[in-house]
């Protein structure tokens, strides 16, 4: 029986596939994951289910609390909503007590720019529930839609209002520095104190109130 060239090649290619094994998704630390720019490169090439961006931080938590960390306190300064929300944006993908120090000190400092304090405010939303899809700094400032016990937040993909996204595969946060015990408290207790402060800007008062109110994640109890 004779098969067609492009039979063959149609097997060939199904074989490699079924070949490949975890190592060929591996990132390498020392090249890939030193800086932001490196952990949000575009490539072709992403891990099982994942964005080549959250594969990377998957592969790198160390490094990858460490830079976030960095960008967190790097833009304290930056009066720019849309480069605060880039500077601030993958603290959505690690779960690090580096990315919470940082955030905890921006959102209190009153001498930081209140773009800078929203993009803290919204970490510290992150670590109490990732994968949220808190895009837009102006999603804080709004009512929040998500209080308890209407719903609920999994860091095995994102549960919003009792139900995952349609086509939602991915696999986050990645595990950095442990968090502190109490952490969540942590996080409210500062949200509270915001949230009280008469002379803290309204849009501010109403970003902690959010992050006070929006349930913790019961899937990272203990971590």
């Amino acid at each position: 029986m004779r098969h067609s060239p492009n039979s063959v090649v149609a097997v060939g290619a199904a074989l490699l596939a079924c070949a490949q094994t975890p190592n060929d998704f591996r990132v390498h630390p020392s090249r890939e994951c030193q800086t932001a720019a490196q952990l949000r490169a575009p490539s072709d090439a992403g891990g099982p289910h994942m964005s080549r961006t959250l594969w990377r931080i998957h592969e790198c938590p160390e490094q990858a609390g460490a830079i976030v960390a960095e960008l967190m306190i790097s833009a304290r300064s930056e009066q720019d909503t849309a480069a605060v929300q880039e500077a601030t944006s993958l603290a959505q993908y690690v779960h690090d007590a580096r990315v919470l120090a940082a955030a905890l000190a921006v959102a209190l400092d009153s001498g930081a720019t209140l773009a800078a304090r929203l993009g803290a405010l919204r970490a510290l939303l992150w670590a109490k529930a990732p994968g949220h899809p808190y895009y837009s700094l102006s999603t804080l400032v709004a009512p929040p839609a998500c209080v308890r016990p209407r719903c609920f937040s999994s860091y095995t993909g994102h549960f919003y209002r009792g139900g995952p996204v349609a086509g939602d595969t991915t696999r986050w946060p990645a595990f950095g520095r442990p968090m502190p015990a109490g952490y969540v408290t942590q996080i409210d207790s500062a949200a509270a104190q915001l949230e009280n402060e008469g002379r803290s800007p309204e849009s501010l008062r109403h970003a902690a109130r959010h992050v006070r109110m929006f349930p913790p994640d019961p899937e990272l109890e203990g971590r």
